[in-house]
């Protein structure tokens, strides 16, 4: 698994960011949330 920013993976995968938000509410992403830094997504 590797730790990327939100906007890192939307690049990667050629999609929105919204669209990584909504992938996310419907438990389709693994999220890590780190307190002092942005949500970072954990991918599968």
């Amino acid at each position: 698994m590797a730790i990327l920013k939100t906007k890192e993976i939307a690049e990667r995968s050629g999609v929105t960011v919204l669209i990584l938000q909504r992938w996310d509410n419907n438990g389709a992403l693994k999220t890590y949330c780190a307190p002092m830094l942005k949500v970072l997504f954990l991918m599968k």
